[in-house]
């Protein structure tokens, strides 16, 4: 899966893919650039449902829902 981030200079970035009850099931880290950054994330072979997916740099934290099929 593609996802697209924005950051305002040069950052590590973690990626968490979460159960909706906040089970880790896969983390990568990034190295981003400052602007947009397309990142490329491989959730791996999970079930299909409703998951979190958790950016975390220096700059803060965001969290997104997503739904594999």
């Amino acid at each position: 899966m593609k996802d697209q981030v924005n950051a305002a200079s040069s950052a590590d970035l973690v990626v968490r893919l979460q159960d909706i009850s906040g089970r880790l099931i896969r983390s990568e880290n990034y190295r981003v650039a400052p602007g947009a950054s397309t990142l490329q994330f491989n959730p791996g072979s999970v079930a299909a449902g409703l998951y979190l997916l958790n950016f975390t740099s220096d700059e803060g934290s965001t969290v997104r829902r997503i739904v594999i099929r």
